[in-house]
């Protein structure tokens, strides 16, 4: 009797809680469809290809825009759209045979019109892509990174600078010389508190060049530091006899990031021994190959003995 009442309770309360899941389920679904009827604002990145129709072209008179797309619609339009593109087809081919600019916005309002017609682009920055005057000539440049950088000890760099784009359209109504390969950066002073830089960029103006205003981003990548020792065999590229040294091996101490800790390994360096022009015996290390992340290098002994081998 006493199990049977158990198993009851036990039926009840089991039945309450499926009720309690079931209604939350039910007003779950019911508020989410809710909100998705309703209208929102998205926002989604795309790539614009311009095709600039200059009338004589050095290298490339293509060139790519980050176009960053604001859209309002209800919240199950937006949400198939978003679903349904992928990185790839977030990209629109832009032209024109105006003088002065080509539309970015009208080629984003076709796109999204051709997947959903009821989707408002309220917003799309860049709008256009602007042609100073009749520029004639065009080339794409490399970029030249210049930055101060104030760390605390605790921190170092984890690997290079980069930009992105790392390459930028110029224009001239004149030929542009073969000397212009690169464009440089406005000089940057920087201080992170052990954070990752990223920010965009200016580059120094160059007399009757137009620089195309894409944005350009600067990272800088920065963790927090330790200290790696390792042994390193000492080698030297001055002669072809058979050398033995002594020691044999240096102990190199040096700040890397935490993340490379394992990934710094004898096999990082190399240790090549400089022989003396004054004769004497003694031979100078020098570190002839590092990691690019590893920094404040410190090495014992700073100079090692060494004798000719027999054949």
């Amino acid at each position: 009797m006493q199990a049977n009442n158990s198993f009851k309770q036990k039926l009840k309360s089991n039945s309450k809680l499926f009720s309690f899941l079931l209604c939350f389920f039910i007003a779950t679904t019911i508020w989410t469809i809710n909100a998705l009827n309703k209208e929102h604002r998205a926002k989604i990145n795309f790539i614009a290809n311009i095709n600039v129709p200059f009338s004589k072209v050095s290298e490339s008179g293509k060139q790519e825009v980050k176009a960053t797309v604001y859209l309002k619609g209800r919240g199950f339009d937006l949400a198939k759209l978003l679903l349904s593109l992928s990185k790839k087809d977030r990209v629109v081919n832009c032209t024109s045979n105006a003088s002065d600019r080509i539309d970015i916005r009208a080629a984003i309002v076709d796109f999204i019109k051709s997947k959903n017609n009821s989707i408002v682009v309220e917003e799309v920055s860049p709008s256009f892509f602007a042609l100073q005057g009749k520029m004639a000539y065009s080339k794409k440049v490399g970029i030249i990174i210049d930055y101060q950088l104030s760390l605390a000890p605790i921190y170092i760099l984890s690997g290079k600078a980069y930009c992105s784009p790392d390459s930028l359209l110029i224009s001239s109504e004149s030929p542009i010389p073969d000397s212009i390969t690169t464009l440089m950066m406005v000089t940057e002073n920087l201080k992170s508190e052990g954070t990752s830089i990223s920010k965009e960029i200016a580059f120094r103006k160059l007399k009757n060049i137009y620089i195309e205003p894409t944005p350009v981003t600067l990272t800088i990548p920065i963790e927090s530091a330790t200290e790696k020792i390792v042994k390193v065999p000492v080698t030297c590229n001055q002669s072809n006899r058979q050398l033995k040294f002594i020691p044999s091996e240096i102990t190199i101490q040096c700040k890397i990031p935490i993340s490379k800790f394992d990934k710094t390994t004898a096999a990082s360096f190399v240790a090549n021994a400089k022989f003396n022009d004054n004769g004497k015996s003694k031979a100078v290390i020098e570190i002839t190959k590092k990691p690019e992340w590893a920094d404040q290098l410190k090495w014992t002994p700073a100079a090692v003995d060494y004798f000719h081998q027999n054949p």
